[in-house]
């Protein structure tokens, strides 16, 4: 659990129903105060440059803020993150849930990160604490280009327990899972529900090693690309290893099958580093390297759809086939302080190849 702070800018005063998520966040706290029950909330902020071959110029960015406060009272568990996007000022409600559980068993209900691989549970809006500069492609957010439903507005249940010595887990949800063309992200009304889950093991030394699997349909009327209708299979393999101080290896890859027009979609990762040195000022140092490609075949109805809609909210094509290989290093003098510099290159399909070089500089508070 996480979360950064940076200067929020300025928020719309004009959306009122994204006030009330900031109104719904300090309310909780407040409440929180007068019962008997754990408090966590953690706050990180970053700030970031870039320089690029495409646009031949130095880019400086303020880093979004997320607010994100976790209460637990026995068995009930509550949690709200809010996130103050930049340079937009945008307020977004990113998950806000309530989970009971019983032993192995939980139940959530509200907004989630879907429970699909390992990298989307296990960091999301984690910029500040993950090893890279940013998200592998794959697993990018919905509104950037990422074509995995990696929210969830819905129910959730899982279990975990130990087998033969191990222990196993089993994560399932229903509701509305596709927020890339037109579905809202805070209610489920899109009449087709996308059910999304996971069986994973926790075999030592691995953190996690999983099976993803999935069906997102949608049916909706998006004003950029009118009536869509699409029905997604989704089919992901994932193991990772993520200890402190440690070797850290994530490597991750998915099928998407769609249906109506028997086209199909790929999509990976996989990151490797190690602290190479540990102790004094400037704490661990850690190299890392990912290498993360997506593809799609021609006339698959979903990323034609996808393509179409974000190049007519954005000059820049954000979703293009492509293979980006990166290497970087991470310096994490204490817990609340971490920088990052990297170089990737991006081979495209388009023939529009490049490469970026980027600098990340962020401090945090934990309570």
């Amino acid at each position: 659990m996480w979360l950064r702070f940076s200067d929020a800018g300025s928020i719309p005063a004009a959306s009122t129903k994204k006030i009330r998520m900031g109104n719904l966040f300090l309310l909780l706290i407040l409440i929180s105060s007068a019962f008997s029950q754990e408090v966590y909330i953690q706050i990180f902020g970053d700030v970031r440059a870039s320089y690029s071959s495409q646009n031949k110029r130095a880019d400086f960015v303020l880093g979004d803020a997320d607010l994100l406060a976790f209460l637990t009272h026995g068995r009930l568990k509550g949690l709200l993150e809010v996130y103050l996007e930049q340079p937009e000022g945008k307020v977004d409600l990113e998950r806000g849930y309530v989970e009971v559980s019983l032993g192995g068993l939980y139940i959530k209900l509200g907004k989630f990160h879907s429970p699909i691989g390992y990298f989307n549970q296990k960091w999301h809006h984690g910029l500040y604490l993950m090893t890279p500069v940013d998200r592998p492609l794959v697993v990018s957010f919905e509104d950037e280009g990422g074509p995995l439903p990696v929210h969830m507005v819905g129910v959730e249940a899982g279990l975990e327990t130990e087998v033969f010595g191990k222990r196993a887990g089993l994560k399932g949800s229903i509701g509305n899972g596709n927020l890339q063309l037109g579905s809202e992200n805070t209610q489920d009304f899109d009449p087709k529900k996308s059910l999304l889950g996971k069986a994973y093991l926790l075999w030592d030394p691995f953190s996690e090693i999983g099976l993803s699997f999935g069906y997102d349909p949608m049916e909706v009327s998006d004003p950029d690309v009118g009536y869509v209708k699409t029905e997604n299979y989704i089919f992901g393999l994932h193991l990772a290893r993520r200890k402190p101080g440690s070797l850290e290896v994530n490597g991750e890859v998915y099928i998407l099958r769609e249906r109506l027009s028997g086209k199909s979609g790929t999509g990976g990762f996989f990151l490797i580093s190690y602290p190479v040195h540990r102790g004094g000022f400037l704490g661990e140092i850690r190299p890392y390297g990912v290498v993360d490609f997506l593809s799609w075949e021609e006339g698959n109805i979903w990323f034609e759809k996808l393509v179409e809609k974000l190049s007519a909210e954005r000059e820049e094509p954000v979703l293009t086939r492509r293979t980006r290989y990166t290497f970087g290093v991470k310096v994490q003098p204490s817990l609340y302080f971490s920088g990052k510099a990297e170089v990737f290159y991006e081979d495209r399909v388009d023939g529009r190849d490049l490469w970026t070089f980027r600098v990340f500089l962020g401090s945090g508070y934990l309570r």
